[in-house]
C-alpha cells in the first residue's frame, strides 16, 4: 500500500527542486552541469503514482477526476500532520 502522505511530501520536495533549478537556470543559462530532464522525469512518475493513489493534483485541465469530485474530501496539503509521513 501507499503512503499518500509520504508520497505528497517527496511530490513537494521534487516541485521544489525543480522550482529552485528553474530559477538558477533563469539566472545561468549557460550553465551545462544541471540536467532539467531527471527532475522533471522524477517529478512527472511520482505525480503520476499520486495522482492514481489519491487525488489530482493539477485542478484545471491537466487531470481528469471523477465525479462527485473525490478530490473535495480530502485533506489540504498545508493541513497534513508531520507525524502521518
Amino acid at each position: 500500500m501507499i503512503n499518500k502522505y509520504k508520497l505528497m511530501r517527496e511530490l513537494q520536495e521534487l516541485e521544489f527542486d525543480e522550482l529552485d533549478l528553474t530559477l538558477y537556470l533563469n539566472n545561468y543559462s549557460n550553465c551545462k552541469q544541471t540536467d532539467d530532464n531527471e527532475l522533471t522525469k522524477a517529478f512527472s512518475e511520482k505525480n503520476r503514482m499520486y495522482e492514481i493513489s489519491d487525488t489530482p493534483t493539477a485542478y484545471f485541465g491537466c487531470t481528469p477526476s471523477k465525479y462527485p469530485w473525490e478530490w473535495l474530501k480530502q485533506l489540504w496539503p498545508w493541513e497534513y500532520e508531520e507525524d502521518s509521513f
